[in-house]
């Protein structure tokens, strides 16, 4: 079995926090800690810290889960 313990920060804007987190956890990913670093960005950014001990692939799911609820532009499409 692939395991995978420790996963690495993401920062995310905090409109897609409660989403995000919802998908780490209904994927059986725990967060750890939200904190912002910054005073006055637009949009505002928050540092998210999460942590999982299971199968990679099983884990790997749940990140894809979770990047799927964050809305991004691609270097292409920024401006459309």
């Amino acid at each position: 079995m692939s395991e995978f313990r420790r996963l690495p920060c993401r920062t995310l804007p905090s409109f897609t926090q409660n989403p995000v987190i919802q998908a780490l956890q209904g994927h059986g990913i725990e967060v750890t800690a939200i904190h912002s670093h910054m005073l006055d960005e637009e949009p505002r950014l928050f540092f998210m810290h999460f942590w999982a001990h299971d199968e990679a692939m099983k884990l790997a799911r749940g990140l894809r889960a979770a990047l799927d609820r964050v809305a991004t532009k691609t270097a292409g499409t920024a401006g459309s």
